[in-house]
């Protein structure tokens, strides 16, 4: 077979071998360089308050390789594809990278704006400080209230309980979770500066001394200047969020069917 002889076929032959064994040999590129051990440090340091030792860099180095090879094989697997944890985690990471930080800078004005625009969520409700007399029998109120205008200590009257005889600028929802829903439902009855009775919790009964109804009252911006500037940084990455949606959406022909 003469055209075995032939220089140009065996020079595109050896030229096809030599092309496909390196494709076969070909392998991604891991690059480990300062950046990396940089990073993998800086991390560590934020985690245990102190930087790793070298035995420990180069063991976390070890480890950050073993997930990168795994990981480029799960992406060159598919494995990425139709999973809702990869999803999820994908959209809370872009979220994460537009969100604004605790550095983002915020003037007064715009602290006094949103302070003033959103008063009632820093609003301190109603609120109630009263003294209290178990009674396991309720019928014993009339006795009690003889040993009151007798000058009796009021500590010393009622039933033994575990109970807190006074309690101190409680609202209705504190109250409820103290004393019962029940309890909390009667607020309205209670008398200044008059004992009076019984009112029912989830105990028993009660004689009721109100010491102050304290109406409410917005908390002053300067006391809680952090909470306010957390809420509007808070409030901005929600609307930051919501524009990179509606812009990110135009790129795409939603098709309902």
């Amino acid at each position: 077979m003469r055209w075995l002889r032939e220089p140009v076929l065996w020079f595109c032959l050896i030229g096809a071998l030599l092309f496909t064994a390196n494709h076969l040999q070909q392998t991604d590129s891991i690059v480990i360089d300062d950046a990396v051990r940089a990073r993998i440090s800086a991390l560590w340091q934020a985690q245990m308050n102190q930087p790793p030792t070298e035995p420990e860099l180069q063991s976390l180095v070890d480890a950050w390789l073993r997930q990168e090879v795994l990981y480029r094989e799960a992406v060159r697997q598919g494995l990425m594809e139709d999973d809702d944890i990869v999803r999820r985690r994908l959209v809370q990471k872009l979220g994460f990278l537009h969100q604004f930080s605790e550095e983002t800078p915020v003037s007064q004005s715009e602290l006094d704006a949103y302070y003033q625009a959103n008063i009632k969520r820093y609003t301190l409700p109603q609120r109630y400080s009263f003294k209290q007399i178990y009674l396991s029998n309720p019928l014993s109120v009339a006795s009690v209230h003889s040993s009151l205008l007798a000058g009796e200590d009021w500590q010393d009257l009622g039933s033994a309980t575990l109970l807190p005889r006074t309690y101190l600028s409680k609202n209705a929802r504190e109250i409820t979770v103290l004393l019962g829903a029940e309890f909390a439902s009667q607020l309205a009855e209670l008398v200044a500066a008059s004992w009076t009775g019984p009112y029912k919790s989830s105990y028993g009964h009660h004689l009721v001394y109100l010491e102050e109804r304290i109406a409410p009252e917005a908390t002053p911006l300067s006391y809680i200047t952090t909470k306010v500037r957390a809420d509007l940084i808070r409030q901005k990455s929600e609307k930051a969020a919501d524009a990179l949606y509606r812009q990110l959406l135009k790129r795409y022909d939603v098709v309902h069917r």
